[in-house]
């Protein structure tokens, strides 16, 4: 038996919804192994997946692409991403 493991958008229920990619499913996942060896591989994979894909490493979590460029437009207008 595997482990499904997948990033969710620490954003996911926030206004704008429809362009989170964990609202549609879009976001890295994958099978792991179910030992902890496999899990920890896949997670590493996430990881990389995500970075590449334009997610961003935030203190509560990941956010999407889509919600990383709504958190710096939130800031940049000086309302600090919420």
């Amino acid at each position: 038996m595997g482990t499904w493991i997948e990033l969710r958008c620490e954003d996911r229920c926030e206004a704008d919804r429809k362009n989170c990619w964990s609202d549609v499913n879009a976001g890295p996942m994958d099978l792991a192994e179910d030992t902890l060896k496999g899990a920890a591989a896949v997670i590493r994979s996430l990881y990389a997946d995500a970075k590449k894909a334009g997610w961003k490493r935030i203190e509560e979590g990941w956010v999407c692409k889509s919600c990383a460029a709504r958190r710096a437009q939130a800031s940049a207008l000086g309302r600090g991403g919420e």
